[in-house]
């Protein structure tokens, strides 16, 4: 599980083995595994509902893409992210933060590479939106 820009991986392996462990007939083994678990999310900057929920639907894609036959990949560019981010909130809503609507737009319109606060603050934003179900 890995988000773009790299902000959270997951060994989800490693997990499911930690998990097994909490059937341990010691307690103590079984807590251990329990804690470990909870730690592997936490430092991968995860919570427990991106490791159980289904995966989601695409968002909708834009009406730049949506008529040329070319789905982009949420990678290849901050302006497809920011307009896909931009597009899904305005189909479920209520996730983005008064400022950030108007910062997303600025990003779709950026040509060349965002400054450092710009890619923290888009980072974050694509950090919230995974979390409220949003596949990239």
């Amino acid at each position: 599980m890995c988000l773009v820009g790299g902000v959270y991986k997951l060994n989800l392996d490693r997990l499911a083995k930690t998990l097994g462990m909490m059937d341990s007939v010691h307690d103590g083994e079984a807590l251990a595994a329990a804690r470990s678990a909870v730690k592997q999310i936490r430092d991968a900057g995860a919570t427990w509902f991106d490791v159980v929920r289904p995966e989601p639907p695409r968002p909708p894609q834009n009406d730049l893409f949506r008529n040329s036959g070319w789905n982009p990949e949420p990678e290849d560019d901050h302006r497809v992210v920011a307009q896909m981010i931009l597009d899904w909130h305005e189909s479920r809503g209520l996730f983005l933060y008064e400022r950030e609507p108007d910062f997303l737009d600025t990003v779709r319109h950026w040509h060349g590479d965002l400054t450092e606060a710009q890619q923290s603050w888009f980072d974050k934003i694509v950090l919230r939106a995974r979390r409220k179900g949003f596949p990239v």
